[in-house]
């Protein structure tokens, strides 16, 4: 977002909110500026207005609840809902675990880990996997979807960096169990 984008969702809020006055403006659009620099003035706009609809108290939001705004509309599959796309893919995942899987959001995807967890649980008896999979994977999408909304929180170059690192790291893993964990140089 721009300073003059800024500006913008100042001033909605002053006239929205009476008791929002902030004591410095300009200082006030320098923080806002900068600590929205990485989002979209259209969503935070958007996140403003959602929260104004939804605001009983009559306070002006913060940065961040403006960012968890965005957040609930980019996450807005409940664990149930989740659970029935994997349940639907289940039906298929014997012969076609990797097209079913494909199939999935990225959420899904990540709570599953692999391809191979389909084949796996479409083998298994229906009470088990409606019973004790499932309150697995429901556990389980919820941490992941808390997970990956305090990531996207986070700015752009930033995530970039840790998800950089996170593949470094995992190149790393995979070098050092391909060599018995002895560096490659120390293998010969």
């Amino acid at each position: 977002m721009t300073r003059d984008e800024v500006k913008e969702i100042i001033m909605i809020m002053t006239y929205t909110y009476s008791n929002y006055k902030p004591t410095d403006v300009k200082a006030t659009v320098d923080i806002w500026a900068s600590i929205l620099a990485p989002y979209q003035f259209e969503g935070i706009k958007a996140a403003l207005h959602a929260y104004i609809l939804s605001d009983t108290k009559g306070f002006a939001p913060s940065p961040g609840q403006l960012v968890d705004q965005i957040q609930a509309r980019d996450f807005d599959m409940t664990e149930l809902e989740a659970w029935g796309l994997v349940n639907k893919a289940l039906s298929n995942s014997n012969y076609h675990a990797k097209e079913e899987f494909d199939k999935l959001p990225l959420l899904i995807q990540k709570t599953l880990g692999r391809c191979d967890v389909l084949k796996e649980w479409a083998s298994m008896e229906n009470d088990t996997v409606q019973s004790v999979i499932q309150s697995n994977f429901i556990r389980n999408y919820r941490t992941v979807l808390q997970r990956e909304k305090e990531r996207n929180k986070l700015p752009t170059r930033l995530r970039e960096t840790l998800e950089a690192a996170g593949a470094k790291m995992t190149e790393i893993g995979t070098t050092v169990n391909n060599t018995n964990g002895l560096p490659e140089d120390t293998r010969r």
